[in-house]
């Protein structure tokens, strides 16, 4: 592996996944990497974050690029920056995958990328942990719009994190954010706010849910994984939306010119040992063959590659967040003043 702040036109492979899983990943992609020189002679030059980085070094791929410039392989979650690069159509080629080659569930949501741009291998489903003890004789949410009703003011959470408790949010689900946007537009987002007590960390939550903490309100909305990880399941309950759990895709872009050369990792990315790492660590695999013990009761929704690409992301993202926190400052502000 090179260091992570060289990005050149010599790279074949960069990229980044959830946090949980980027050790992980790394490994399996040193060993891939490792056996092809041996048995090839060929040395490829990649990158995989293994650290807390997210945008680093992306920023400089999503910005307006030469292609000979940019890597030759992504790995990405498919977040509003890499959504809105202008340097996607360098990256457009026969799509690898048919549509049957996905889990019908993921057909369903249109997870697969008819532009044959993004290549999803995984997806990041985002559901709901109920407290159960804390919610009381309200009835349990099903669905994302049962979120924007008052008898949950106050008492949701969801991912975010800050430096101090009085600075401003400087990361947080924009994801979450911009799909409700996407839902139920201005209104819906502003009546998500006024339900939601605080913004916590995803581990931090999952920690608390269940406790005693009066911090912790009675719903959250976190990744599966982490909403796995909360040893209090006996009196925290994971709901799968009726109508979707919210998921962002895990993709990886190739150069058409480059497919040859870097088909081992195509072969890595869609092995069934990644597969398994995938299903086990809850980041379900897309492919229909790596799908194993994935809840009956789960659906997916996704934005949708047709809203993607009519809309500028970025602007819809910031819209969402500044919606959402106007909101919710503005009663937090008034507390502090009584």
């Amino acid at each position: 592996m090179i260091p992570e702040n060289t990005v050149n036109a010599s790279l074949d492979f960069l990229g980044r996944m959830p946090i949980p899983l980027r050790l992980a990943f790394k490994s399996g992609l040193d060993k891939t990497v490792a056996a092809h020189q041996v048995k090839n002679g060929v040395t490829l030059n990649c990158i995989s974050m293994t650290g807390g980085e997210w945008f680093e070094p992306f920023s400089r791929v999503v910005a307006p690029a030469h292609p000979a410039t940019l890597p030759s392989m992504l790995v990405v979650t498919c977040s509003s920056d890499i959504l809105s690069s202008k340097n996607q159509s360098y990256y457009q080629g026969p799509d690898l995958f048919q549509p049957s080659d996905f889990h019908p569930v993921y057909q369903k949501a249109g997870i697969p990328d008819p532009a044959g741009i993004f290549h999803p291998f995984s997806v990041i489903p985002f559901v709901f942990l109920v407290d159960k003890t804390k919610l009381g004789k309200r009835p349990i949410p099903q669905c994302w719009e049962d979120l924007l009703n008052p008898i949950y003011h106050n008492d949701i959470t969801f991912g975010g994190s800050r430096s101090s408790d009085s600075g401003t949010y400087t990361e947080f689900n924009r994801f979450l954010l911009l799909s409700l946007y996407r839902a139920f537009g201005p209104n819906g987002v502003i009546a998500f706010a006024h339900n939601v007590r605080h913004l916590l960390h995803h581990v931090e939550i999952s920690r608390l849910m269940g406790s005693k903490n009066q911090q912790v309100p009675a719903i959250a909305i976190l990744p599966w994984m982490q909403a796995e990880l909360c040893p209090r399941r006996q009196q925290c309950q994971i709901i799968w939306p009726q109508d979707g759990a919210y998921t962002m895709p895990i993709a990886f872009m190739l150069k058409p010119e480059k497919r040859e050369r870097l088909q081992p990792i195509i072969d890595y990315l869609t092995s069934e040992q990644l597969g398994n790492l995938l299903m086990h660590n809850c980041y379900p695999p897309t492919l229909l063959q790596h799908i194993s013990a994935i809840p009956t009761e789960a659906r997916f929704q996704w934005l949708g590659w047709e809203y993607v690409r009519s809309h500028n992301l970025i602007q819809q993202s910031e819209l969402a967040s500044t919606l959402f926190f106007n909101a919710w400052l503005q009663p937090q502000e008034k507390k502090q003043c009584s």
